[in-house]
């Protein structure tokens, strides 16, 4: 059998090179990623701001703390995340 037929060709799992359309739908995917995250956040945000201080104790949290729990940290730790809830 013939080489060619046996082995995938040396560059087919490259990345393709990098494009102004490309880099252009990348900044794209991730606005929108971003945008998803943060309506994520805000909807988190509102559920827990509708609940009563007595359910947010039970959870563990203070009603002035739904900000930081719902709202990802700068290198995307959250306090949840570590395991304090």
């Amino acid at each position: 059998m013939p080489a060619s037929l046996t082995a995938p060709p040396t560059n087919c799992f490259r990345s393709p090179p990098a494009t102004p359309a490309r880099s252009l739908a990348a900044r794209l995917l991730d606005r929108l990623r971003a945008w998803a995250e943060h309506r994520e956040a805000r909807r988190a945000a509102a559920d827990l701001g509708a609940l009563s201080d007595r359910a947010l104790k039970d959870i563990g949290i203070d009603r002035s703390e739904i900000g930081s729990v719902t709202r990802p940290a700068p290198d995307d730790t959250r306090r949840i995340a570590r395991g304090a809830l």
